[in-house]
């Protein structure tokens, strides 16, 4: 019979519709019947599937004769429920979904044929239910007669919703059935069959509505499960399912973008309805195939660790990670994503830290670690700057790793800092614990630096790790910790690191952050150094004139920044001596209290001597660090009046 062409009269006489109804009644009959049969004698449904069966193919007839899709549905139900009684009366096992994917292909086949057939034919009115004749129309008016009238529509319009209906429902059963049966019975032989059976059935059903997004994720992870399913069946270990996932990811974009990249793809896709615009399809293809691969990669990658850290020194987490690194590399190379480049990167880490986990002679806890994150943050933060300073040209490609590797580096660098051991310490707080420990901090803060050059705030974390680690290097030496040894230490650095931001006042304007941290630190260690001072002279250590002496030289270049820098300096550096000849006059040994005022006379004409001759020769030679003359003289004559007269 041909669909497209066949006639049907506008209408039925009652008649007719009596005739249509007494057939529907009479089979309705028969399966109520067989249902009162079945449930008084439950051992045999065989009788109560033949008459679903035949219910089933009046409903068929009915609906394409009448173009009612309720009938249609209606011979659905029928037949599933005689699939439903088969399975219940012949397969009573609990299924792992393969019947169901089974099911899909030949529905997904009737399903192609029709559109193939009928592609997007919308006959008229009249090529469906005939001519209309005015005169002799009989217009039904009972209920019976209108419903069984044919509608005007296509048979394949009738059937083509409710069997596309059923094909997806199909798929959800099957894959449901797959989950279910996967939790309660584990990996057993017959369910990778049915997952790569899956993996087909979702590509016809996602393909057939055109549901591109969704078409490379289930089959792939479905494939996915059948291959992990098959290695369960022959109980390798549980490293290999990594490399297994790795290598799964690597040849499924490889052979997906082989195939993307084919006429004959494109030609198949739009042949079997898949696609209508290849080339807009065919990018998001392209887009999910890479994402779904990246995702199982990626999972591959720290279940490698995990297992690496488990089973210890083993070939294959190493080789999952090569394996997971070169697809992310081959990634990034041919998309030219920041994505890829940083799992890359990330994967490289990881294999850094398997390596330092595995090793022979471990150190204590934490040091190892921390050393592998310094170095490895200091060794990606000088590929970067290697990278940049080439021409692009030779490294067009590689330039897109510049960004990600300062980016991990900052992250290694932070977490070297966070993995080293401390010990308390006066003043600064918590020193490292050996000069190991140091080093890596030292390392560790070089490389934040070098990361993020031109930020201030990472500068100023930079510097102070950096300060840090010498601090903690010179305690290292110190064998008690006095706190006029740590506040020496810190006023050297102070002085170190304002000299330096006092050279980089004259530099370009790239490096205001590092001037600006460098001012920021040095401030920081002044102060603790001015409280290790004021320690010292509660404790009497004799080692106070020198910590005083540095501490004034220490004040000069770090007063630049301000207006009144020389003003400042000048009451500085006069407190500061001031407070250093108190503290060698209280050391002196014996009674210095008839000494007092003329102690006090005489440090004020000495003031004023060095301001009336010395202090214009200073400015005339480092005019960056001027002292300015008034304050001077009178001022020190009245701290040390003040100071030294009750003495």
């Amino acid at each position: 019979m041909d669909l497209a062409r066949f006639e049907w009269p506008s209408a039925v006489s009652s008649t007719g519709a009596g005739f249509l109804l007494s057939a529907l009644l009479n089979v309705l009959l028969a399966l109520g019947i067989g249902l009162a049969s079945s449930w008084l004698s439950s051992h045999d449904l065989s009788a109560l599937m033949l008459l679903l069966a035949i219910l089933g193919g009046v409903l068929l007839w009915q609906s394409l004769q009448l173009r009612r899709q309720l009938l249609f549905y209606g011979l659905l139900l029928c037949w599933g429920a005689a699939g439903a009684l088969f399975k219940a009366e012949y397969l009573p096992s609990s299924g792992v979904g393969l019947s169901q994917f089974l099911l899909v292909l030949p529905l997904w086949a009737l399903l192609w044929w029709l559109q193939h057939r009928f592609p997007l034919e919308r006959p008229s009115a009249e090529e469906i239910v005939g001519p209309e004749d005015d005169e002799d129309k009989d217009v039904p008016t009972d209920w019976i007669s209108r419903f069984f009238t044919p509608q005007p529509l296509h048979p394949v319009s009738v059937v083509r919703q409710p069997l596309a209906q059923v094909l997806i429902l199909l798929w959800l059963i099957g894959f449901g059935q797959l989950t279910v049966y996967l939790f309660n019975q584990g990996l057993t032989p017959a369910w990778p069959w049915s997952a790569a059976a899956g993996a087909l059935a979702t590509v016809l059903v996602f393909g057939y509505f055109q549901s591109l997004i969704w078409i490379v994720y289930p089959p792939l992870l479905l494939g996915l499960g059948s291959i992990l399913g098959f290695l369960g069946g022959m109980n390798v270990t549980p490293a290999l399912f990594s490399v297994a996932a790795a290598l799964y990811a690597l040849l499924s974009w490889l052979l997906g973008v082989r195939l993307l990249n084919q006429p004959l793809t494109s030609r198949l896709a739009r042949a079997l309805y898949f696609v209508t615009d290849s080339k807009t399809n065919r990018h998001t293809v392209e887009q999910s195939l890479l994402l779904c691969t990246s995702l199982i990669a990626g999972f591959a990658v720290p279940f490698s660790l995990l297992v690496g850290i488990d089973q210890g020194p083993s070939a294959a987490p190493l080789m999952a990670l090569v394996v997971s690194g070169l697809f992310f590399g081959l990634g990034a190379w041919h998309y030219r994503l920041s994505a890829q480049s940083y799992a890359v990167l990330a994967t490289l880490t990881i294999a850094v830290w398997l390596l330092d986990f595995w090793r022979d002679t471990p150190i204590w806890v934490g040091i190892g670690q921390a050393s592998a994150n310094a170095l490895l943050s200091l060794v990606m933060v000088g590929i970067a700057l290697m990278l940049e300073q080439r021409p692009t040209v030779i490294t067009g490609r590689f330039n897109l790793y510049c960004q990600p590797l300062r980016t991990v580096s900052v992250v290694l660098a932070l977490l070297a800092a966070i993995d080293v051991p401390f010990l308390m310490y006066p003043l600064l707080g918590f020193v490292p614990v050996s000069w190991i420990d140091s080093l890596t901090l030292l390392i560790a803060g070089a490389a934040l630096l070098l990361s993020t050059f031109g930020r201030l705030y990472w500068s100023v974390l930079g510097v102070f790790l950096v300060t840090w680690a010498v601090y903690g290097l010179a305690s290292s030496w110190f064998v008690t910790p006095w706190p006029a040894y740590s506040g020496l230490v810190l006023s050297v650095l102070a002085f170190t690191e304002a000299t330096s931001a006092n050279y980089l006042d004259y530099r370009s304007e790239r490096w205001d952050a590092l001037r600006q941290a460098l001012y920021v630190v040095a401030g920081l260690a002044y102060g603790i150094a001015l409280l290790a001072a004021v320690l010292s002279f509660l404790q009497g250590d004799s080692r106070l004139p020198g910590l005083l002496a540095v501490l004034s030289l220490g004040l000069l270049p770090l007063l630049k920044p301000l207006e009144t820098a020389p003003f400042w300096r000048s009451i500085g550096v006069a407190s500061l001596l001031t407070a250093l000849l108190y503290s060698l006059a209280t050391l002196r040994v014996g009674p210095i209290s008839p000494y007092g005022l003329l102690i006090a006379i005489v440090w004020g004409y000495a003031f004023w001597f060095v301001g009336n001759t010395l202090i214009a020769r200073f400015n005339t030679r480092w005019p960056f660090w001027a002292l300015a003359e008034a304050p001077c003289p009178g001022w020190a004559y009245w701290l040390c009046y003040s100071v030294l007269s009750p003495v």
